[in-house]
């Protein structure tokens, strides 16, 4: 009885260690770590237009990427037509240094001009 009583306490225990180890772990699916450089690039490519002394202007940018890994712009969701194109004109097209996007797979990333 007693052995039963320890080897169910080591297990319990050992349980306990596994969660605990993974749930400490860092998440490094690579989805993820790409989304974040497609984000980081995309901002780049598009840096800051000529907005004016003073704006604060949020948009939300759907791209996807082609088998070329170029970003094709699908839709800019902003009021400010000088901005849609000039994230068009700056961005449709270009090629990215991020590999690893899903092909024809629709990006969305939300950027806010503050100044």
């Amino acid at each position: 009885m007693r052995t039963f009583q320890r080897s169910l306490m080591a297990i319990a225990t050992l349980m306990l260690m596994t969660s605990a180890t993974m749930a400490f772990t860092p998440n490094n699916n690579p989805e993820d770590i790409t989304n974040k450089q497609l984000r980081t690039e995309i901002t780049e490519l598009i840096d800051t237009p000529d907005l004016g002394d003073s704006y604060e202007e949020q948009l939300r940018i759907t791209f996807m990427v082609n088998k070329a890994n170029e970003a094709i712009v699908m839709d800019v969701d902003t009021e400010n037509k000088y901005l849609e194109n000039y994230v068009k004109a700056n961005l449709n097209y270009k090629e990215l240094e991020t590999v690893g996007a899903m092909v024809n797979t629709p990006y969305h990333v939300k950027i806010t001009y503050r100044k």
